[in-house]
């Protein structure tokens, strides 16, 4: 899913403008990036208890792996140990997803 379709899912199913959704995702992503640039933790959220949450910086070398505690749908990943760069998070069997820290 790409930035415009999740702008056009927030719309829909939240019943307001398709403006009003995009400044809602970039205030969110904002938020997001700030929190990570202050070195705070990422909340990983619809996870399956008992996966593994495996972070692999962009040359593929693991840098952090965590297991989703059991009863839990949402785990804290602390990420200030972590230098500034791009990093790929895998959550189990799901999707990869793109993290990004700025120091």
């Amino acid at each position: 899913m790409n930035k415009s379709e999740l702008i056009d899912m927030i719309a829909d199913e939240s019943d307001v403008s398709k403006a009003a959704a995009s400044r809602a995702l970039d205030a969110m992503i904002n938020g997001v990036t700030q929190s990570l640039l202050n070195g705070d933790q990422v909340t990983l959220v619809g996870l399956q208890p008992g996966a593994e949450i495996v972070v692999y910086g962009m040359d593929g070398r693991e840098c952090k792996r965590q297991m989703v505690r059991l009863g839990m749908r949402a785990e804290l990943l602390n990420v200030s140990d972590l230098p500034a760069g791009t990093y790929v998070v895998r959550c189990g069997e799901g999707a990869a997803q793109q993290l990004v820290i700025h120091r």
